[in-house]
């Protein structure tokens, strides 16, 4: 294939290669990795409200991540009310199995049926937990006397983590403030094949 006809090419479906027409004088468009994972159907979240944690509590969500793809996962929104909180990730935390509460996953292509949805596994608040390994992502929210405040999101790639596969992950969310506080917890992550 000489050079000129692979520059004509806009885009391979099979192997996924942007082929630039060098004979245009426009610039060229990109996408992030995780708009382009949006639009395939490959990005996820859900939401968990606590409501009323109080200082010095803390509240668990565990996932478990699948065996056929690889987790990329960016730090949770995080909503707090009236209290200074924190999120923290944890690798392989231990649990008793069968407890804690599902959780609904969401697409956020909206266009994408239901049945296409994620494979990891969402627990809210289980029992019997020991932390496992502390990674390296703290996400704060709040400020004493300060309502509504959020930190964390969905932001840049620097800040993404991808999980090992058919492993168990934790958030833990605490309370490090001195009152009472509704917490909303809105983790981000999309998929990829491997």
């Amino acid at each position: 294939m000489e050079s000129d006809e692979i520059l004509n090419h806009s885009y391979n479906t099979d192997t996924k290669f942007l082929r630039i027409n060098s004979s245009r004088e426009e610039g060229i468009e990109t996408i992030d990795v995780s708009y382009q994972k949006i639009h395939e159907g490959l990005a996820y979240t859900f939401v968990c409200d606590k409501s009323s944690l109080d200082n010095g509590d803390s509240f668990w969500i565990m996932f478990k991540t699948n065996s056929v793809k690889n987790v990329h996962f960016r730090p949770a929104l995080l909503f707090t009310t009236d209290s200074l909180v924190v999120g923290k990730l944890y690798e392989s935390p231990t649990f008793t199995e069968g407890t804690g509460s599902s959780v609904n996953v969401y697409n956020h292509n909206r266009n994408i049926v239901d049945s296409d949805n994620s494979d990891v596994v969402i627990m809210l608040e289980p029992e019997n937990l020991t932390e496992g390994t502390r990674l390296p992502l703290t996400v704060f929210a709040g400020v004493e006397g300060s309502r509504q405040s959020q930190s964390g999101g969905f932001r840049s790639s620097e800040e993404e983590w991808i999980l090992k596969s058919d492993t168990l992950y934790g958030i833990k969310v605490e309370n490090i403030g001195s009152s009472s506080t509704d917490v909303t917890v809105i983790p981000f992550w999309y998929e990829v094949e491997y």
